[in-house]
């Protein structure tokens, strides 16, 4: 099993107005690398999905702190106490779809929530 032992960092974001040019994919590997070396992460995997369509992919550093193997496109990192940034972004999702909006009565919902005003 491919794991990271120490920090792991998941960054979500969307990409409204993504236009790759000539050099695109290996610029932004540059900066990713970067940033990875910048923040001292062992490794990471970046993916870039615009319109269902996968824009970049690139995967850098190492998977396992024991054998410094790399890491490869489909590796499997630990996750801890991830649940309010995956539900962030799964939020940010829906609002961006029209599917709800921020300014919603939670109580509309989430029922359980009406004994609160």
């Amino acid at each position: 099993m491919i794991t990271l032992k120490h920090f792991t960092t998941l960054v979500f974001f969307s990409v409204a107005n993504l236009l790759p040019h000539a050099g695109f994919a290996t610029d932004l590997a540059t900066k990713i690398e970067a940033w990875q070396q910048e923040h001292e992460l062992p490794g990471m995997v970046t993916l870039i999905v615009h319109n269902e369509q996968e824009v970049f992919a690139h995967a850098a550093g190492a998977a396992n702190m024991e054998d410094n193997g790399p890491v490869t496109m489909n590796p499997l990192f630990r996750l801890y106490s991830m649940t309010k940034p995956i539900t962030s972004a799964a939020v940010m999702l829906l609002v961006e779809d029209g599917a709800i909006s921020l300014h919603d009565d939670i109580r509309q919902r989430l029922p359980a929530f009406k004994p609160f005003r």
